[in-house]
């Protein structure tokens, strides 16, 4: 589905032009902070993408060992290259690559890390934007269990049971308990299953109107829980303002429905890159900003230089790992089919 490709390659770049301008610009950084964050617009498009397309990789596979094989090889060879690159970087003398909780365990904490479950087991991310990874996996493995109990098409109906679960948390924690809640963890949860529930629109399973009727409920309870956990409470130091966080969300919410309207029309091929490297733009992006801004003051050249240079990084490790590790698991599911029959 090229829609797919396409908001992926959108938001990758968002992403990665998120946190290659807060580290060269601090206008950049408060701007973010205080009207938009690309970085959430982003994650949103992420996980609308993936709640979308697991439920159909499993189901088109008739098979979970081959979702899981293909899905090791998709992730983890990657995934494992930029680990060994931040720990090669940090080796080398650049120790501010890790923060400190990561460096005090430091060899504790990499191998934690090399797992991708490093967020569960509370361990410092080796790069922040891991914990999604984190967020992915767990999502892989509800997507696993529902279908082991025969309930991965009645996702539209646990998407509810979802929302109103986390929607008590997110609201009834600020006003009963007084604590601020951790609502983008909560929020990208419920994400991931609204993706399902649209594949399940897409599939025929549900109708306009059961859609439309989770659309409007999740708006609300966003719009409420949003004003209560970033306004409402205590603010911290640089904490999101209540138009960076749910102007980023609802625009993702919005940008994938206007690439789903358009699902059956030509995408740009640019986009079509973007998207098949998009993966490798997420990881390399934060190893490559790091090292462009590394003892640098900011400067819209070094942005282009640091966004360029990311791309042609990222080209060079989805031809070189990414694209030949999934092309490995794809034979050994195929000569596993092969041996089956």
């Amino acid at each position: 589905m090229e829609f797919m490709d396409f908001l992926r390659g959108t938001a990758a770049l968002v992403v990665a032009v998120q946190h290659c301008g807060e580290n060269l610009f601090p206008k950049f950084a408060k701007f973010t902070h205080d009207y938009f964050s690309f970085g959430k617009l982003g994650l949103v498009i992420f996980f609308l993408v993936s709640g979308f397309v697991i439920p159909l990789s499993i189901e088109k596979g008739h098979s979970l060992k081959r979702f899981w094989v293909q899905r090791f090889f998709r992730l983890f060879p990657l995934y494992w290259v930029s680990l060994a690159a931040v720990v090669i970087i940090y080796l080398l003398g650049y120790t501010p690559i890790f923060d400190p909780p990561f460096r005090a365990h430091l060899w504790r904490n990499v191998l934690v890390n090399v797992t991708m479950f490093q967020g569960a087991f509370r361990v410092p991310q080796a790069i922040g934007l891991y914990y999604t990874l984190t967020i992915e996996m767990f999502f892989y493995i509800a997507c696993s269990l529902l279908l082991l109990i025969k309930q991965l098409r009645n996702t539209y109906a646990l998407t509810w049971v979802l929302l109103v679960a986390v929607s008590a948390l997110w609201i009834l924690g600020p006003l009963v308990f007084h604590r601020r809640m951790e609502m983008a963890g909560l929020f990208y949860g419920v994400t991931l299953f609204c993706g399902t529930a649209i594949y399940r629109y897409y599939k025929g399973n549900i109708s306009a109107k059961a859609m439309n009727a989770l659309m409007g409920a999740l708006l609300l309870s966003v719009s409420v829980g949003v004003y209560l956990n970033y306004v409402y409470t205590k603010k911290v130091e640089m904490q999101f303002s209540y138009v960076a966080v749910f102007g980023p969300w609802f625009v993702g919410f919005v940008m994938f429905f206007a690439a789903y309207a358009l699902r059956n029309r030509e995408f740009p091929a640019v986009g079509m890159w973007l998207g098949r490297i998009s993966y490798s733009v997420y990881l390399v992006h934060p190893i490559i900003s790091f090292l462009f801004r590394y003892g640098r003051t900011g400067g819209i050249g070094l942005f282009l230089i640091t966004i360029a240079v990311t791309l042609l990084v990222a080209t060079v490790t989805y031809y070189a790992i990414e694209k030949p590790m999934i092309d490995l698991g794809h034979r050994i599911v195929k000569r596993k089919q092969l041996i089956a029959a």
